[in-house]
């Protein structure tokens, strides 16, 4: 979700993704909110040089590692987890 909002990878890779991930198995309910989510990922130890880093898919077995990474790219990731965990 947050790559293809960062346009990194188009939505039909997304939804590939997803859908796979779905069809093993319902998510676990996710009751987090995001901006608690962000909170602690601002907070993570494991940050490097300030920036928090994301493997984000480019296609099915491509992927690029990015540091810049908008919070609300974040946001409406968890929103949509969320969403997708109440199914």
């Amino acid at each position: 979700m947050i790559a293809a909002a960062m346009q990194k990878s188009d939505g039909e890779t997304a939804k590939r993704i997803i859908g796979t991930v779905l069809a093993y198995a319902p998510l676990p309910k996710v009751q987090s909110r995001s901006k608690n989510v962000i909170k602690r990922m601002h907070s993570d130890k494991k940050k490097q040089n300030g920036h928090v880093h994301f493997i984000l898919p480019r296609q099915i077995g491509e992927v690029e590692i990015v540091s810049d990474v908008p919070d609300r790219a974040v946001q409406q990731a968890v929103e949509e987890i969320r969403y997708l965990s109440q199914l």
